[in-house]
């Protein structure tokens, strides 16, 4: 069989409610060690008997309805638990070389829970990234932990069933890790049990076991106290004859072929009402080593603080009471050696007397050894702890670093995320805007039909440049002919101021003849001035026809721009031609009705 190393640790707790429990992370033995192969593999084929306790069986079925109660009667499972998961995270990590740190350190892990119950450690385990296979010879405890995993879809491919560890031997099943956590008390024979459990174990795997040591400060506690005064527990949970001390478990472990490799105290504070994992042991400490097919056992006291060695050694041998009556050690001895020294000093033939005092004082002497023995393997602990702890400090800072590098990476990320998102959202809505666009199709028909347009209104565009250039000559023409018609209205304009002038002289020399001729004058003028202006309404006549005849014949030709443009330029010359006639009396002339006729 391999080796064993052994070390437990107790943290001292103000209340006599505290009592240990033994947390134990082995594994089981290579296949380099003294047991055979073949011897191994006889033991695999041969069918263990079970180690079920019917009894027990029965009080954990009354109760299963309550597992995941954490008021009810397994509420201190609830509460250590935290605890116990600590340290077998640590101790998994540390046997299988993983990460602590990460969400899930126990990936790729396949691990047993021996006794799980309704699934409080399994369902923690599986969310640390392992293969969780959860076993309970309770069948109601197998039901309530599939119905609470079901609500979880990380906790729910856990296989529960309802066998054995006895069973899943003969089903030649084995896994990485086997935990069996407060059963090992409660079955019928722990030495098959933990053949059984060493039997699942692959080689180099690990085992963690943990019961409650059998002390009385236990009796006090596990069963006084949580089942009697605090009801924590129904009574007659726990019977302290099943309870197994450390040196019991671990011989029935190497008999499993279980190499020992760490052991933890674990105590209960009622004042702050938490579990911890303790870091000193005032009664005693196991550190085994296999000599000649036996283990040898040391035992010793823990010491802690800053004091020196020597100092404290001396503090031990001067302080620590060895007998009933409380004699110091250093006192007794020194009785021992006065009495072996009178006797010697004596001159009578007391020879089998002082052999007996010289016995009496080495043997007194020999008890020093094993605490300075065990103050020397507690200094070297302390030492080693302490190198441990700064090397985890040394991690500790460096990951630090790490992280604040990574956050700063991050941050980074984060930004880069954030522009990535804000683009995507800008794509998002252009991919909106394109999806309320028509189809394809129908865009190639409406472009099409656009295009069908577009030529049909360049050729519009080329028939209207065409009517414009017309258009722009006939308005050249236009502006031709009045410019004509004005050289005629001035030329007619001019005649008729000139025969109105000849019409004034005439009257002027008309007025000095004398009275007796006033008829003849007053004639005269109103027919030179009668033929001026039917020579003027000559002319508007002929203006109006002009308008009358270029609305008919452009009317279907012309647009009305086009048409009132003439129409205005010829109302302009009316206007001139009527500005040029002169200012007489209405009353004194008779016009012809000629406005009537226009």
């Amino acid at each position: 069989m391999a080796s064993i190393s052994i070390s437990r640790l107790r943290l001292r707790c103000p209340s006599p409610l505290n009592f240990n429990l033994r947390l134990f992370s082995s594994t089981s033995a290579a296949a380099t060690t003294d047991l055979s192969p073949k011897a191994s593999t006889n033991h695999r084929k041969t069918s263990n008997p079970s180690s079920l306790n019917q009894h027990e069986l029965a009080k954990f079925a009354a109760i299963a309805d309550t597992w995941w109660d954490s008021e009810g009667p397994f509420k201190p499972l609830h509460v250590m638990n935290p605890t116990r998961l600590a340290f077998i995270r640590s101790m998994l990590c540390q046997h299988f070389r993983k990460d602590p740190y990460c969400a899930k350190p126990f990936e790729g892990l396949k691990i047993v829970d021996v006794g799980c119950g309704g699934g409080i450690l399994s369902e923690p385990l599986a969310r640390m990234g392992a293969t969780v296979t959860g076993v309970d010879a309770v069948e109601k405890n197998i039901k309530i932990a599939r119905l609470h995993a079901d609500f979880d879809p990380v906790t729910a491919p856990i296989e529960y069933c309802c066998t054995t560890a006895e069973k899943l031997v003969e089903e030649r099943r084995e896994f990485d890790a086997v935990i069996s956590l407060e059963v090992v008390e409660h079955v019928a024979d722990p030495a098959e049990f933990c053949k059984s459990l060493s039997a699942l174990t692959v080689p180099n795997g690990a085992t963690v076991i943990s019961t409650i040591n059998r002390t009385m400060r236990s009796y006090a506690s596990a069963i006084i106290a949580a089942e009697y005064l605090l009801h924590w527990l129904p009574k007659g949970t726990h019977q302290w004859s099943k309870f197994l001390t450390p040196e019991e478990l671990v011989l029935i472990l190497q008999r499993a072929s279980v190499d020992v490799r760490d052991m933890a105290g674990f105590v209960y504070n009622p004042l702050s009402g938490r579990w911890s994992l303790s870091d000193d042991i005032s009664e005693m400490s196991i550190r085994g080593r296999r000599v000649s097919g036996r283990v040898e056992t040391t035992a010793a006291n823990y010491a802690f603080g800053p004091l020196e060695d020597d100092i404290i050694i001396k503090q031990r041998l001067l302080t620590r009471t060895t007998t009933t009556r409380g004699e110091p050690p250093l006192k007794k001895i020194q009785k021992k050696f006065t009495s072996f020294a009178v006797e010697t000093n004596k001159e009578e033939d007391n020879y089998s007397d002082c052999a007996k005092l010289a016995k009496a004082f080495l043997q007194e002497l020999y008890t020093f050894e094993i605490p300075l023995l065990k103050s020397r393997v507690v200094i070297d602990a302390n030492v080693r702890e302490k190198e441990n702890f700064d090397e985890l400090k040394d991690e500790i800072d460096k990951q630090i670093l790490q992280a604040q590098v990574d956050i700063q990476d991050l941050k980074k990320q984060l930004e880069e995320s954030k522009i990535e998102r804000q683009h995507k959202e800008e794509c998002e809505a252009i991919r909106r805007l394109i999806a309320m666009q028509p189809p394809r199709s129908e865009t190639h028909k409406s472009i099409t039909e656009l295009e069908k347009e577009i030529a049909a209104l360049e050729a519009e565009n080329t028939a209207t440049s065409r009517l414009l250039e017309l258009r722009k000559k006939q308005f050249a023409l236009l502006l031709h002919v009045v410019d004509e018609l004005q050289n005629t209205i001035e030329e007619d304009q001019k005649n008729l101021i000139e025969e109105m002038r000849v019409a004034a002289e005439d009257l002027k020399s008309g007025m000095e003849d004398a009275s007796g001729g006033s008829e003849a004058m007053t004639f005269n003028v109103s027919r030179n001035f009668t033929i001026a202006v039917n020579a003027m309404l000559v002319g508007l006549k002929d203006c109006f026809a002009n308008v009358m005849l270029i609305v008919e014949v452009r009317k279907d030709e012309m647009n009305c721009l086009e048409a009132i443009i003439e129409v205005v330029v010829l109302f302009v010359s009316i206007e001139i031609l009527i500005e040029g006639l002169p200012d007489f009396s209405s009353e004194a002339l008779t016009f012809p009705n000629k406005f009537e006729e226009l």
